[in-house]
């Protein structure tokens, strides 16, 4: 018989959230919005953030948009800590991450990753007992019109994480000079072809 594959809504994420940083939508395609995988919770988040997006039976474009902090249980879906990070440091106000206590064994520390990374584009994240407190625009310590913004000449780590590697990239959607991304080819566990997908985007950042 045929059968058709739905597509990965972890992998989706990524790029769906570039769509909601960056200067044009993003369309991911072959996406079931009733799918059962747990990271489908991305859309949800997304919509609670105030992104903007439209469906179709099996796509999902998100549009730039501006966001806000929110409070999120994310024990069901603690693969999208990382990159719900990212949009919280571009959202207004804080955003509060719960129930994730265990994702600091995971292949790196992924409370304390992005917490290091993003600190470099001048984001405050308080690390808390079972998640994380992300302080976005006009937040604690980013009441400077530049803040976030990762530095030209500025290196990221993927801390040998593949989801850290892709949360990295979501961020370089806000920087105005390249970023080097050490450990990059660490996308190869759960995405191999991430950064062609990603080129794909070119012309869509800051």
């Amino acid at each position: 018989g045929d059968y058709t594959v739905e597509g990965d809504w972890s992998g989706a994420s990524y790029l769906l959230a570039a769509g909601a940083l960056g200067l044009k939508p993003v369309r991911v395609e072959g996406l079931r919005t009733d799918s059962l995988q747990g990271d489908r919770a991305m859309l949800g988040i997304l919509q609670r953030m105030g992104a903007r997006m439209t469906m179709t039976e099996d796509s999902v474009t998100v549009y730039p948009s501006a966001l806000h902090g929110v409070e999120l249980d994310m024990g069901d879906c603690p693969d999208l800590v990382p990159t719900v990070a990212v949009l919280a440091a571009f959202a207004q106000g804080s955003t509060r991450i719960s129930n994730v206590a265990h994702l600091r064994y995971k292949e790196s520390d992924r409370i304390n990753a992005p917490a290091q990374e993003l600190a470099k584009a001048g984001v405050v994240i308080d690390q808390l007992s079972d998640g994380m407190l992300i302080h976005g625009l006009a937040g604690r310590g980013n009441g400077k019109p530049d803040c976030p913004r990762l530095p030209e000449g500025v290196c990221l780590s993927a801390h040998n994480d593949h989801r850290i590697a892709m949360m990295a990239a979501v961020a370089t959607t806000r920087a105005a000079a390249p970023v080097t991304i050490r450990g990059a080819e660490s996308v190869r566990k759960s995405y191999p072809n991430f950064w062609e997908d990603y080129q794909r985007l070119g012309g869509m950042f800051l």
